[in-house]
């Protein structure tokens, strides 16, 4: 998960606009990790009927994350988010799979 979190991190700084966002103080790599194995648990709670294509669909992630705005992880979540829109498909499904 470590070269997920520092190409998350590198992305995000190479986004002027993102640099100033302050989640990104706790956005360290303890933490991230932390949060997105917790995100992926949250997912598989739900037990969402499997896709031919995708290991986590992200119409039903974000719905996941509705469910849990209040939780302490949405900062971090919000910093995942953001690096999760430049993955294509092979990548999207490389990185959960990576999460266990």
């Amino acid at each position: 998960m470590t070269k997920w979190y520092r190409a998350c991190v590198n992305y995000i700084h190479s986004v002027p606009e993102y640099n100033c966002a302050p989640e990104q103080e706790r956005f360290t790599e303890k933490a991230a990790i932390a949060a997105i194995h917790k995100l992926k648990r949250y997912y598989d709670e739900k037990h969402f009927v499997k896709d031919p294509d995708y290991m986590v669909r992200m119409d039903r992630l974000l719905s996941v994350i509705k469910d849990h705005e209040t939780d302490e992880e949405m900062d971090q979540w919000k910093v995942w988010l953001k690096y999760f829109v430049t993955m294509g498909g092979g990548e999207w499904n490389e990185f959960w799979e990576d999460v266990k």
